[in-house]
């Protein structure tokens, strides 16, 4: 048997080296793309804590919110359960409750210096005024300042605008510790209230159309001689404002209809001549 002859393996091919793609990013670009990898990721802590900023700065106290949503290319961001909290010398934790914000902006206007909001819907379900041991109510903790107050560095505070602000409030609790008992007694007004507000131009106007349109409905305010000026003061700006905006709607709406209604009466007056002078003519040729 003859001897097999072992054939030598061909010879593998060289891979062509793969040209390497290399990006030079300048250090601004790089930053860009840090800022906007943080937002997407991280946009709802983000937007979460400055909320809760902007409520400390116009109130003086905490607030937790449990659940923010805000959409990517939307205008919009809508909050579960935020919750205001009374200062540490109360015996009770919770001021007021709030089961759902939904807030509609104006993305640019972060961009111009100010903050221009279309819409604010609160939904107030509960307010719970306080008066602890010494006989201190929750609310004159409300922390209440100028809209033209100046900073620490003397430069204006950043500039708010809203379009409309819409107030849902359903009750309002009232708890007195003063007596010393372990167990305070407890007073409950059913408000159910849902009002619409124009041209609010700082915060503090929010918080004191939220109070004292709630306290409006209830006898707490008159009974406990409750001294709210500033928030009083804030509250009338804004309905003298809102009240003009809604006149002058009512009255461009009452010119609207009496405009409709005199071009309805004239075309009716048109189709009445129309439709005489055609049985005229149904007469005629009858006659005839």
């Amino acid at each position: 048997m003859g001897k097999k002859t072992q054939t030598a393996p061909p010879p593998a091919k060289k891979s062509k080296p793969q040209a390497l793609i290399q990006v030079q990013l300048k250090p601004g670009a790089i930053v860009l793309l840090a800022i906007l990898f943080v937002f997407f990721y991280a946009r709802h802590q983000v937007i979460k804590t400055l909320l809760i900023s902007s409520v400390k700065h116009a109130t003086g106290l905490e607030m937790s919110i449990e659940g923010l949503y805000a959409g990517l290319v939307s205008s919009h961001l809508e909050a579960d359960n935020l919750r205001l909290f009374n200062p540490a010398d109360f015996p009770e934790r919770l001021m007021l409750s709030i089961p759902d914000l939904y807030v509609d902006y104006d993305p640019v206007s972060f961009f111009k210096g100010s903050t221009h909001f279309t819409h604010i819907r609160v939904h107030l379900k509960e307010l719970i005024v306080i008066k602890n041991q010494t006989g201190r109510l929750n609310l004159q903790a409300l922390k209440v300042e100028s809209p033209h107050r100046q900073t620490d560095d003397n430069q204006s505070p950043k500039q708010i605008h809203i379009d409309r602000l819409t107030l849902k409030v359903e009750k309002v609790i009232y708890k007195d510790y003063s007596s010393g008992a372990p167990v305070p007694s407890v007073q409950e007004f059913p408000v159910r209230i849902e009002e619409d507000f124009y041209q609010i131009t700082n915060l503090n106007a929010v918080v004191a159309l939220l109070i004292t349109k709630a306290l409006g409905r209830t006898a707490i305010a008159s009974l406990l001689h409750l001294d709210l000026a500033g928030l009083s003061g804030a509250a009338s700006r804004a309905l003298a404002i809102s009240k003009t905006i809604t006149k002058q709607t009512g009255e461009a709406a009452v010119h609207e209809v009496a405009a409709a209604a005199k071009e309805a009466a004239e075309n009716a007056r048109e189709r009445t001549k129309i439709i005489v002078g055609s049985l005229k003519d149904d007469f005629k040729h009858f006659g005839d």
